[in-house]
Formats: structure tokens, C-alpha cells, sequence
């Protein structure tokens, strides 16, 4: 299973990504507890780029059964900035991953990815809710 998120603010993907990992293994994470979890795995960009060598790490750490959680989830943080050897070594992976496997990829934009990747996937097109709405929301509920 692959979910795609989607937004410009990396604050924003990385509120949504904890409430995809709570959703995903059925718990109640904080943020300071998700780079804990054993069975989580994150890829971050290193000079301004993800390279094959980081993919094919990725790979080797989610071949083993979930440790503690119903599934492996493996996280590219920055998926936009994915190199086209690598991403096409992960869109190897993604058609065949296990079921015990889930991948998170957070964009900031979705032209940056390969289309085949994109549609290995579920969209989650995220919407940072107005925080003035939010704020009116929040009297109406006091009064």
C-alpha cells in the first residue's frame, strides 16, 4: 500500500503524515514519538537529491516483518527531490511490495514524480484549513 501526500508546506505533509501513521497502525502517536517507532523507516535528502544508493537502503530495511506494529512503513520525506534512477528502482518496489509494507512519499509538488509512481498510489491532496475559520470555529464552540 502507498499513500501520496501532497502539499507545498512541509509543516502541513508532516502533520498529516502522524495522523496517516496512527491511522495506518491503529495507535495514537505524538510527533516526538513517530521517529521511534522501530518499524517506521525515513529517507531524507541528502544534497539536495535522493540517490538509487538511499532507495536500494530503504529496500533492504523493509524486507523484514513488522517488528512491533502491523506493518513496515517506510517515509520519503522530500519525495519530490527523488532522482529518476531512483525512482524507478522504487517503482520496482512499489508493485510488489508485501502486504505487511507501506510506503509514504510527501511531494510538493506531484509533476517532480514519475506518473507511474503517482499511480502506484492513494492521492491524499492535503488542504491547511484557514486560520481564521479555524479561530470562528473555535468561539462558536465556547459560546
Amino acid at each position: 500500500m502507498t499513500h501520496i501526500v501532497v502539499h507545498t508546506n512541509p509543516a502541513v505533509r508532516q502533520r498529516y503524515l502522524l495522523k496517516l501513521v496512527n491511522h495506518l497502525l491503529q495507535k495514537e502517536f505524538t510527533d516526538s514519538q513517530l521517529y521511534n517507532i522501530p518499524d517506521l523507516h525515513f529517507v531524507n535528502e541528502k544534497n539536495g537529491s535522493i540517490g538509487i544508493e538511499i532507495v536500494k537502503e530503504l529496500q533492504k530495511q523493509m524486507i523484514y516483518k513488522p517488528f512491533n506494529e502491523i506493518y513496515q512503513i517506510g517515509v520519503i520525506s522530500q519525495a519530490h527531490l527523488l532522482t529518476h534512477e531512483a525512482q524507478n528502482a522504487l517503482l520496482k518496489t512499489l508493485e510488489e511490495q508485501p502486504e505487511t509494507t507501506a510506503y509514504i512519499l510527501l511531494l510538493d509538488n506531484e509533476k517532480n514524480v514519475l506518473e507511474t509512481i503517482l499511480s502506484r498510489g492513494v492521492k491524499h491532496y492535503v488542504k491547511e484549513q484557514d486560520k481564521k475559520k479555524k479561530y470562528k470555529r473555535y468561539q462558536n464552540l465556547q459560546s
